[in-house]
């Protein structure tokens, strides 16, 4: 339900910004790599491209446009990310860690795999990554603040088809017409984690006869 400006409530489908999920159900393929550079500094790299293969969720965006039908519809995108940085310890029992990384984040115009007809806002966002983690026996605090540097809203399937149904009907080229939607980005985010190790066993100790 949708608050109006005369006061009553409508009920609507919501932007698909400010809703969570798109409805698909994916398969994520993921690396991480972790060395020791020198003394108490790390490096580290990790990265997860997700293939959605589901073209759309069903759900409508808008009322079909004659040539343009498909493209009312909700997608169910592909997403991917990476980051890679450094990390140091600052305490001697190196319980209290720092890190600076470079972290790119966004959704293709176009799937792996999968129809491509449906609407979507593909884009991406490159940002500085500072982070702090505390760890205390097993049980491990962490905030990272990503600042987004560079925004970018590439041009989707849809902009694409649109621009090519209104380019078709025109013959001057100078009259051409360039579609691209819009998006919304934030500047930065903060993200507070937590984590528990669990012990699957207990240590003993064997000491072999001589």
């Amino acid at each position: 339900m949708a608050p109006q400006t005369d006061g009553t409530t409508k009920s609507v489908v919501m932007d698909q910004a400010i809703q969570p999920g798109d409805g698909g159900v994916g398969v994520s393929v993921e690396a991480q790599v972790f060395r020791q550079l020198t003394g108490r500094l790390y490096g580290f790299a990790n990265g997860y491209y997700l293939f959605n293969p589901k073209e759309s969720n069903g759900t409508f965006k808008s009322a079909p446009k004659a040539g343009l039908e498909g493209y009312e519809i909700y997608a169910s995108p592909d997403q991917y990310f990476a980051r890679a940085g450094v990390s140091a310890a600052i305490d001697k029992k190196e319980n209290f860690n720092v890190s600076l990384a470079g972290r790119i984040e966004g959704i293709p115009a176009y799937d792996a795999f999968g129809g491509q007809v449906a609407y979507r806002r593909p884009g991406y966002v490159i940002a500085v990554e500072y982070g702090f983690s505390y760890h205390v026996g097993k049980h491990n605090f962490s905030l990272f603040i990503p600042y987004n540097i560079v925004k970018n809203r590439i041009q989707s399937a849809a902009d694409i088809a649109s621009e090519n149904l209104q380019n078709s009907v025109i013959t001057d080229p100078s009259k051409k017409v360039h579609v691209q939607g819009d998006a919304a980005f934030a500047d930065y985010s903060v993200n507070i984690g937590y984590s528990y190790r669990f012990s699957l066993g207990k240590k003993v100790k064997v000491t072999m006869p001589n």
